[in-house]
């Protein structure tokens, strides 16, 4: 790798611009209003072991969000929205604003665009990559408009925007989340969805959390057919028949100190077509916080596809992140 390329690392993280805003504003018509979000600075080097290394960096992960609530005749109601600068054709030097999350929710009822009830049913780890952490699980596909979302206890009913634009019915999510008093945790998951060649299909997925002393140990698992729209790896139809797949996903958190901590993460997918598709991908990271919300970074992480290594590769993330 070049000296420039390290000059352009160190720049970086020292040159951020961090602007702070109060988390809520203030009380208006018995309404509060808040606003949150965080601003991200990262530079990037793809193949960092290779002759033809390049570096990239960007702030366009930034995101802020605006949110509201109110009792209204005895019911809580909340509105939230929020988007980042991912919008815009991939490789431009300008980036639109791109809506994330817009949604109403009273009491346990919500309706809008958030989170699908596929990334609802992952159980979440502390991974600095934000276009490919979540590949090979059923989050790798997010943000879904979501028509109707209600939770009773742990409990979860999604019904939402379907994947396959034809379809005759929306794509929905059933799943139940236990949390232990120790906080560990464990989850099962019900995914049905109609696909391309109008089969209606179903997959499975299990998550959990394992606490060991200021540790954990995260786990996330699926089978069945018409989740590749939703892990990102793989295809749902071949030959117009249902392909199915099979994945996990495994993740370390240690606290190295209150300020200092890391994660591990291996995933791993299986698909039942006729190439044979496997996905791996290895994450390894140490984050710092400097400041109270204010965190430094660095991430390793390597994409292999197998028979298609069209997408493999390496690369290393250095950021900062302030988030208010």
């Amino acid at each position: 790798m070049k000296m420039s390329t390290c000059l352009a690392v160190g720049t970086l993280l020292s040159g951020v611009s961090l602007q702070a805003a109060a988390l809520e504003l203030g009380t208006f018509n018995d309404t509060t209003f808040s606003v949150g979000g965080y601003i991200k600075g990262q530079g990037v080097i793809n193949d960092p072991d290779d002759a033809d290394s390049s570096f990239d960096a960007t702030a366009r992960q930034t995101r802020i969000n605006f949110g509201s609530k109110k009792t209204i005749e005895g019911h809580n109601v909340s509105a939230f929205i929020e988007g980042d600068f991912y919008g815009g054709n991939a490789g431009s030097t300008t980036y639109d604003w791109r809506l994330r999350h817009a949604y109403v929710k009273v009491d346990n009822l919500t309706f809008g665009q958030t989170w699908s009830g596929q990334f609802l049913g992952k159980m979440g780890n502390d991974i600095i990559d934000f276009a490919n952490a979540d590949r090979g699980t059923l989050a790798k596909a997010n943000v879904r408009p979501t028509l109707v979302h209600y939770q009773l206890g742990g409990a979860r009913f999604s019904f939402q925007d379907p994947y396959y634009d034809d379809a005759d019915m929306p794509d929905m999510a059933v799943g139940y989340r236990y949390t232990g008093d120790t906080g560990n945790v464990a989850g099962i998951l019900l995914s049905v969805r109609e696909m391309e060649n109008d089969d209606v299909t179903a997959g499975v997925g299990f998550a959990g959390k394992l606490m060991l002393g200021q540790d954990d140990l995260r786990f996330n698992a699926h089978y069945g057919e018409g989740l590749a729209a939703y892990t990102g790896v793989g295809k749902d139809v071949e030959l117009d028949d249902a392909v199915d797949q099979f994945g996990y996903n495994l993740a370390y958190r240690h606290l190295w100190s209150s300020e200092l901590r890391s994660s591990l993460q291996y995933t791993h997918v299986e698909v039942d077509d006729v190439e044979e598709t496997e996905y791996d991908s290895y994450h390894v990271n140490l984050i710092y916080n400097y400041l109270p919300n204010l965190e430094f970074g660095i991430e390793w992480r390597k994409y292999e596809f197998t028979p298609d290594a069209r997408t493999n590769g390496q690369q290393l993330e250095v950021m900062a992140k302030y988030s208010f």
